[in-house]
């Protein structure tokens, strides 16, 4: 039985696909970079004001937001630098692509614990919302990280088909990159749910619109909303993309995309509560509604931004009509 020997055509088939995937990916890596850029350069002034010169001083959403800001520019460098470099050792390409892999999954994870303390806090400090939050959330990292170090393994670089061609760090993708999203998808899907009752609960509690709760209630909302949004949908695209088309599965997770748009959708949320706590100057309102004393000064602010003595019920707070430690321990 003779073993089967491509046909010339054939072979030139399969290196022009490769090469167009290729450059695909690289377009698409550059892209992501330079949305990621972008979005630091204009959101630089606010940066400084609302994190390195806020009057709360640094607390744990402050250390995280500047983590996952400047962690997902070291991300994307190396995964452009994996494919823009001529001809790079095959060992540089296998540890790259493993800490790309790993960067991704860290991302995620610290984007979701900022999101848990900001909903732990929306809930009145709730600790079964706290504890069940949690669980889901270290279930969904043990799944990712196992799920990816799986995929990961077996990777191999490409073969050359000449001296320099192809060009950077291009591997024989694994198979199943869209599993890991999966709890991705689950995490995304319970943070909307829990932000949209507590949102309810809050506006059947007092009979107010949206428009006239707390600023930071309705932020919370519109925000959360439009987060979950944004990434269940490039979230949804990614898992599509890299389990229906072999040219998308090479493609699309090198790219970093998810993990960017992740990145700059966690960043924007806590810079527009702040921006919003900075520019509010809701009245103190009577015990019988809801309302939210914002007082910017600093005398009376400053300690209430840690999140401390999490114990004390906030419900004896709130009918005092005081929110502001709230809206505090969300930023």
């Amino acid at each position: 039985m003779t073993e089967y020997q491509p046909t010339l055509e054939e072979i030139v088939a399969f290196v022009v696909s490769f090469l167009e995937i290729e450059r695909s990916a690289r377009y698409f890596s550059v892209a992501t970079l330079t949305l990621v850029a972008y979005e630091y350069f204009i959101t630089f002034e606010q940066e400084a004001d609302y994190i390195y010169h806020w009057r709360g001083g640094w607390t744990a959403p402050s250390i995280l937001f500047v983590f996952n800001r400047y962690f997902i520019i070291v991300l994307l460098i190396i995964s452009n630098l994996m494919l823009l470099w001529p001809d790079p050792p095959d060992t540089f390409c296998l540890h790259a692509a493993r800490f790309t892999g790993a960067s991704g999954i860290i991302i995620t994870t610290v984007v979701n614990i900022s999101l848990t303390i900001r909903l732990y806090a929306f809930w009145h400090r709730s600790r079964s919302i706290l504890i069940g939050v949690s669980i889901l959330l270290v279930a969904g990292l043990i799944v990712s990280t196992v799920t990816s170090i799986i995929s990961l393994v077996p990777v191999k670089p490409t073969p050359k088909f000449a001296p320099g061609l192809p060009t950077g760090c291009f591997l024989i993708p694994p198979m199943g990159t869209w599993i890991p999203l999966i709890p991705v998808l689950v995490f995304d899907t319970v943070m909307m749910v829990l932000t949209a009752v507590q949102a309810r609960r809050l506006l059947q509690g007092t009979g107010a619109s949206l428009q006239r709760q707390t600023p930071i209630v309705a932020h919370l909302f519109k925000t959360g909303t439009g987060y979950y949004v944004v990434i269940f949908g490039v979230t949804l695209f990614t898992s599509i993309s890299s389990f229906a088309s072999p040219h998308l599965e090479a493609v699309v997770p090198s790219s970093g995309i998810l993990a960017a748009i992740t990145s700059i959708m966690c960043s924007r949320l806590l810079l527009y509560i702040r921006s919003e706590l900075q520019t509010a100057k809701t009245p103190r309102l009577s015990t019988a509604t809801v309302g939210t004393p914002y007082d910017t000064t600093a005398e009376r602010t400053g300690a209430n931004f840690e999140m401390d003595n999490w114990q004390q019920d906030f419900r004896e707070l709130e009918e005092r009509g005081a929110r502001r430690r709230s809206d505090d321990a969300i930023t």
